[in-house]
C-alpha cells in the first residue's frame, strides 16, 4: 500500500492522518521484518528533527501502540 491509499484508508475509515500516523506507516512500509513497537518508536524517533511538529506533539511507544 502506498501512502496516497493509506490516506485514502484513514479518510473512507474517519480517521485522521496525523503526522504520528503518517510517521508510523512510513517506518512500517520501509520495514523488511516484522518490527516491534518499541523498534518503530527508535525509527520514529531517530528520523524526525527534535524540534519538528511531530516531536512536539510527542510520539511515543503508546501513541505507536495505538496506531498499530
Amino acid at each position: 500500500m502506498n501512502e496516497d491509499a493509506f490516506r485514502k484508508t484513514c479518510k473512507e475509515n474517519r480517521v485522521k492522518t496525523t503526522s504520528q500516523r503518517l510517521a508510523v506507516y512510513r517506518a512500517l512500509s520501509k520495514s523488511k521484518d516484522h518490527p516491534s513497537t518499541d523498534k518503530i518508536f527508535r525509527k520514529v524517533t531517530s528520523t524526525y528533527d527534535p524540534n519538528s511538529f511531530i516531536s512536539s506533539r510527542g510520539v511515543s511507544p503508546s501513541s505507536i501502540k495505538f496506531t498499530i
